[in-house]
């Protein structure tokens, strides 16, 4: 997209970043996303999760599912392009203080960021995901390693789209 909204909310401070999505697929897509969505948490920092509808709708288009989630630029966890499940989840545990550690190690973006447009967030100060003071029982996730995200040529997503699309549609 040329004016991405996701620079301007993560230029103002924004630490996570949500999108569900219905985008239809085309050969190359999902490396197309994957290229924007680590670009722009690249450039401004934060976690991206991604999601997108899987199956056909009834008539000429399909969705190719492939779930992510990214971190300041990098894949933490990813789904299945053309996978035949009814749902997918993925999972994955981020330290959201590297967001901020890996946004104040960019000077360009702390300048831009102090000019930027104020956008409205939960202010996390006094707010926590998981809390071991409340529950000593219950231990903060190691954060998930970063994984690979390999994509398919171009003939493998015509071997196995239309095939997803033909088991939804019957």
């Amino acid at each position: 997209a040329p004016l991405n909204p996701g620079i301007d909310m993560g230029l103002a401070g924004v630490d996570i970043f949500t999108n569900s999505s219905a985008s239809h697929h085309q050969l190359g897509k999902l490396r197309q996303r994957l290229m924007l969505i680590s670009s722009t948490t690249a450039k401004v920092g934060g976690c991206y999760l991604y999601s997108n509808a899987k199956g056909c709708d009834g008539e000429r288009v399909m969705y190719d599912g492939a779930p992510l989630i990214l971190l300041n630029g990098q894949v933490v966890a990813h789904g299945e392009q053309f996978d035949m499940q009814e749902v997918e989840v993925i999972t994955g545990a981020v330290d959201l203080d590297s967001i901020q550690a890996y946004r104040s190690s960019n000077f360009t973006r702390n300048n831009q960021a102090a000019e930027s447009l104020a956008y409205p967030f939960v202010d996390r100060h006094d707010f926590a995901l998981v809390s071991c003071v409340r529950r000593p029982a219950f231990p903060i996730p190691i954060p998930t390693q970063l994984s690979e995200l390999e994509t398919m040529s171009p003939a493998e997503e015509i071997a196995r789209g239309p095939a997803m699309w033909l088991w939804d549609y019957l």
